[in-house]
């Protein structure tokens, strides 16, 4: 498990699609995650500490503030087929659960409850063959989102670490 921090979210309007980019907490390593119009907004106004009318997760957040409920973390766990899964870890008294959701969803849980968020398992490698196609990947992902300024820094990141192989 590697920790992780939201680091942006973009929108592409030429794919109308949204997108939550992680990154490594004690690296550059970074990974970029589809993700709803309304995870985009809830992740958009914790990191922008704006408030608009209360969204489905500060419902959430209320229910389990009521409950003395915790988030111990997030996981972005695995990756199928280009799609992203998510383990919520929560703690209720004595009792730890852990249960699925999507990507967006608990991330923006997770900063609602000031909660770590951690990639690991297929979601990320950050071995140089894994994450040269991670990056790649993040690659094709920043330009479909016309995130013009992103890309030339993985085209960057990626002739650096070719290079060093020869």
């Amino acid at each position: 498990m590697i920790p992780a921090t939201v680091c942006d979210v973009h929108f592409s309007e030429s794919k109308n699609e949204y997108a939550v980019v992680l990154k490594e907490i004690a690296g550059k390593s970074t990974v970029t995650i589809l993700i709803s119009e309304s995870e985009a907004c809830a992740i958009r106004q914790e990191l922008q500490s704006t408030y608009f009318t209360p969204t489905a997760h500060d419902v959430l957040k209320a229910i389990m503030d009521l409950h003395h409920a915790k988030i111990v973390k997030v996981l972005i766990n695995q990756l199928k087929d280009t799609a992203f899964y998510a383990t919520i870890t929560l703690q209720a008294g004595g009792t730890r659960t852990s249960i699925y959701a999507q990507p967006g969803d608990a991330i923006a849980l997770a900063l609602k409850m000031h909660a770590s968020i951690f990639v690991g398992g297929d979601a990320i490698n950050f071995e140089n063959e894994g994450h040269v196609k991670e990056l790649e990947r993040q690659l094709y992902m920043a330009v479909a989102l016309e995130n013009y300024e992103r890309a030339a820094e993985l085209r960057d990141e990626l002739y650096r670490i070719k290079n060093q192989k020869h």
